[in-house]
């Protein structure tokens, strides 16, 4: 065929637009953009949880990685084609040459789903017989989780083979210009969409029994109806695809039927990645509630602290309570008042009944003056301090005043 005519005739009174025609290339990179920040969010908190607060992995913690890494490698071709071809485009807009790089794209795209698969489901199942098979049990559910497991992986690693020794050449699978055959496509997209399906379905309804016969709080029947949800969501998404994929086999017009493929794939691995990390989100999220709550408690109780404490200045403000008698004047409280302070050889600049600490004569004159005792309305802990060791800081000249403004 001619590389620049359309990929399919048009219907009758439409005509081709390869320059610009119309697409759904913002939709379906908003719903993968999402997508592929909420599984990692959700994942991110699950090992947070897991490493910060239980300290501990589990072997479905490791699996669940290469599912992850697939589902990135997945979106990476999704927005290949977005930037190319484009999605929801009909074929009668896409020229024939343009028609292999679309093709190879979903190429990868169907692979690294599968592959995302294996992962995926294999670490829910095994989550499964973590949270609901105590210790060393080996019950029904411990096995038939074992062997459901062991058969997704193995369908899906075949699925895989056979998606890559289909077509001879291989390169015939996306380039229809060369030489060659496949196995039936269509046939192939309807088996693996209903074989999806049914592990869905076996997964959601393995552990509902085991669930609902469990003694636990309505807090943790709550977060167990909402795995139940999330795990019916990818049920009906499997169930879509289905659907989506008898479209893809009747019509002709495989480009736009491709699309709505790729957005059930993404919904569905996001919702995978759900159910298998949001058992684990209640912990991390307890625990940053209850520090969250802790850090207001004090930053509340401070606040009243400073507002009870009042505007004092300095070291004092904080100590009003155990030194009422500071907010009094000086002269009520028979303090000294240390702002009137002169120079130790000036007595006389103080006003009558008031002692010039910093003066030791003056502090002996009024000592005799009045029975070698000062009358507690003249003293201060300073003052004390100072008349106890007057022998000592007589032979000192001017550190009084320092010493009692410290106190």
């Amino acid at each position: 065929m001619d590389p620049n005519s359309p990929a399919l005739a048009p219907p009758d009174g439409v005509e081709s637009n390869f320059d610009n025609p119309s697409n759904g290339n913002t939709l379906v990179v908003s719903v993968l953009s999402v997508s592929l920040t909420i599984s990692s969010l959700f994942l991110i908190i699950r090992g947070l949880a897991k490493g910060v607060y239980v300290k501990r992995f589990q072997i479905e913690d490791f699996v669940i990685i290469p599912a992850y890494v697939f589902f990135v490698a997945f979106s990476v071709y999704i927005y290949r084609i977005a930037a190319t071809t484009g999605f929801f485009v009909h074929a009668w807009d896409i020229r024939f040459g343009d028609l292999a790089g679309f093709y190879h794209n979903f190429f990868y795209v169907t692979n690294f789903y599968l592959a995302t698969m294996i992962f995926l489901k294999s670490a829910i199942l095994l989550e499964w017989i973590r949270l609901f098979v105590p210790g060393k049990t080996r019950n029904a559910f411990f096995w038939t989780c074992h062997v459901v497991a062991v058969l997704n992986a193995l369908y899906y690693t075949a699925n895989i083979i056979v998606e890559n020794v289909s077509c001879k050449p291989k390169a015939y699978w996306w380039d229809k210009s060369l030489t060659g055959h496949c196995l039936n496509g269509t046939v192939l997209a309807l088996t693996s969409a209903t074989v999806n399906l049914a592990f869905d379905i076996i997964i959601l309804i393995l552990p509902q029994k085991v669930i609902w016969t469990l003694n636990m709080s309505k807090m943790r029947r709550l977060g167990v109806s909402v795995v139940f949800v999330i795990g019916l969501l990818a049920v009906v998404l499997a169930a879509l695809r289905v659907s989506s994929s008898v479209t893809y086999i009747m019509e002709a017009d495989y480009t736009y039927n491709l699309a709505p493929q790729a957005l059930l794939q993404t919904a569905e691995m996001t919702a995978g990645i759900l159910v298998f990390t949001i058992p684990a989100t209640p912990k991390l999220m307890a625990n940053v509630m209850k520090k969250a709550t802790s850090s207001v408690e004090k930053l509340i109780s401070s606040r009243r602290g400073s507002s009870t404490g009042g505007t004092g200045s300095g070291r004092f403000s904080g100590r009003k309570k155990s030194h009422t008698s500071l907010e009094q004047p000086v002269e009520e409280q028979g303090l000294v008042d240390f702002g009137r302070l002169k120079s130790p050889e000036s007595k006389d600049s103080l006003p009558n009944g008031h002692v010039n600490i910093a003066n030791p004569s003056h502090v002996d004159d009024a000592m005799n003056a009045e029975g070698g005792v000062l009358p507690a309305t003249h003293l201060t802990a300073a003052q004390s301090f100072v008349t106890d060791n007057r022998d000592e800081n007589r032979k000192r000249q001017h550190p009084w005043i320092e010493q009692s403004q410290g106190v």
